[in-house]
């Protein structure tokens, strides 16, 4: 097992230095199973923590990961999309009935959608979430009494965001491929400009695709614009391409964008959970279906058909770069890091309620380490790409 999880030895670091503040206090995990999350758990056990579950994202785990997890004697539950939150809601309860202070640790803001029908548990000490997406759930919670701290927009995770933009569109090009075309000549529209919508376009470019750029944002609309992209549109664009990557983080088609259009069009999110193109299953009616090859076969195709054309929604809406493990353990290891030192930031500075960024100097610090630890490991220009 040894040599099948990753090191991260950054994490390492930080958990040793908080095992007392970390030590039997019950932590709730709504993460990625992955074999870097295994690895992040095990380091948690190690080091005094207590892992009261971890609640696999469905979309996001695989067979080999559980087995390792398992096998540590880790309580791991593997919902499905619409038991989620029942299994988080039981997790919740069982641990609000100990009496105990306890945190939760969440990718997606998956508990702030529970805490819109429920109040706040009187022992939930304190959340760490780490996306985007969670962070705007737990914005629109708006719990005056919650104890959040976030990753999200941290600089540190935006380098993590630039590796995601690449493997969406690497990913995007095999899939492409998987469904007997080649994206290399092909027009694609790239939903969204911030960081790793950026990142996808600059990739996708880069291997050969002309691209289309959809954003709302002016001010990132210029930014695409300085990059040398076009921006058009959503009708615009899709009237010049076939394939289209949602990166917005919020649902960003509906059926009435692809109104007259002519042909197929295939549609790959970037985003987390199922939130890109979600108004195309609650206004439509999709057929599932497997029409990939290769490592692809069983991924499947939500198909659409209009009046006029077919409507391809691969992976049924969700992110594409979770169908294979795509960042450098280094990067990953920054990113777990940084959710080692929130939860001890939580639990060790008695925080006041509502959602904080972590202190710029405890950024400062994780950055000197990582350099210290990673950056002559890393590919020349990898970490400037």
């Amino acid at each position: 097992m040894e040599g099948s999880l990753p090191g991260l030895p950054l994490t390492r670091q930080i958990l040793t230095g908080a095992a007392e503040t970390i030590a039997d206090i019950p932590v709730l995990f709504v993460q990625h199973l992955k074999h870097d999350t295994v690895a992040f758990l095990r380091l948690w056990q190690e080091n005094g923590g207590r892992v009261a579950s971890c609640i696999a994202i469905p979309y996001s785990w695989n067979e080999e990961a559980l087995s390792l997890a398992t096998a540590l004697g880790l309580d791991i539950q593997v919902p499905d999309a619409h038991s989620l939150l029942r299994a988080a809601a039981d997790s919740v309860d069982s641990l609000t009935k100990l009496g105990h202070p306890f945190v939760v640790q969440d990718v997606g803001g998956h508990i702030a959608d529970l805490l819109t029908t429920r109040p706040l548990p009187p022992a939930l000490f304190g959340v760490v979430e780490e996306t985007k997406q969670g962070l705007w759930r737990y914005q629109r919670l708006n719990s005056p009494n919650l104890r959040v701290f976030q990753i999200a927009d941290s600089p540190l995770k935006a380098i993590e965001a630039g590796y995601v933009g690449r493997s969406v569109a690497s990913t995007v090009s095999e899939l492409v491929r998987a469904s007997g075309h080649s994206i290399h000549g092909q027009t694609a529209t790239v939903l969204g400009y911030g960081d790793i919508g950026r990142a996808c376009a600059l990739a996708l470019r880069n291997i050969g695709c002309e691209v289309r750029v959809v954003e709302i944002s002016p001010v990132r609309a210029v930014a695409a614009a300085g990059d040398g992209f076009r921006t058009l549109k959503p009708k615009q664009a899709l009237t010049q391409c076939r394939v289209i990557v949602g990166c917005t983080g919020a649902t960003s088609l509906s059926l009435a964008d692809f109104d007259g259009l002519l042909g197929e069009f295939y549609l790959f999110s970037g985003s987390s959970r199922q939130v890109e193109f979600a108004a195309l299953f609650d206004e439509g009616a999709p057929q599932d279906h497997f029409p990939l090859r290769g490592r692809y076969t069983n991924v499947s195709v939500a198909t659409l058909h209009t009046a006029t054309c077919q409507v391809h929604i691969v992976n049924q809406g969700y992110p594409v770069n979770f169908l294979h493990e795509s960042l450098p353990d280094a990067i990953i290891d920054l990113v777990f890091a940084q959710i080692a030192a929130g939860i001890a930031q939580l639990l060790g500075n008695q925080a006041d309620p509502g959602i904080k960024p972590l202190p710029a100097t405890l950024m400062d610090d994780l950055a000197d380490r990582w350099l210290s630890l990673h950056a002559q490991s890393m590919e020349p220009g990898e970490i400037a790409r």
